[in-house]
């Protein structure tokens, strides 16, 4: 579920799942923020968000230079 808050005269959404980066806008409206949370979780939902990448170590990335120089 995502939350909404009033942030001085705007609004702020936040959309959080497992597996799945955070998502966060600010609005002008409520109205708006939470539209736009609902497109959100309706496509995380739907499966056509991307999930959270696998972690890359900088040991991996250092030897991968060294391997390709």
């Amino acid at each position: 579920m995502a939350s909404v808050i009033q942030i001085g005269e705007k609004w702020r959404a936040q959309v959080r799942r497992q597996h799945h980066k955070a998502h966060t806008r600010t609005f002008r409206t409520k109205r708006e923020a939470v539209e736009w949370a609902r497109g959100i979780e309706a496509s995380i939902d739907a499966g056509t968000a991307p999930k959270v990448s696998a972690t890359v170590h900088l040991a991996h990335v250092i030897r991968e230079y060294r391997r390709l120089r």
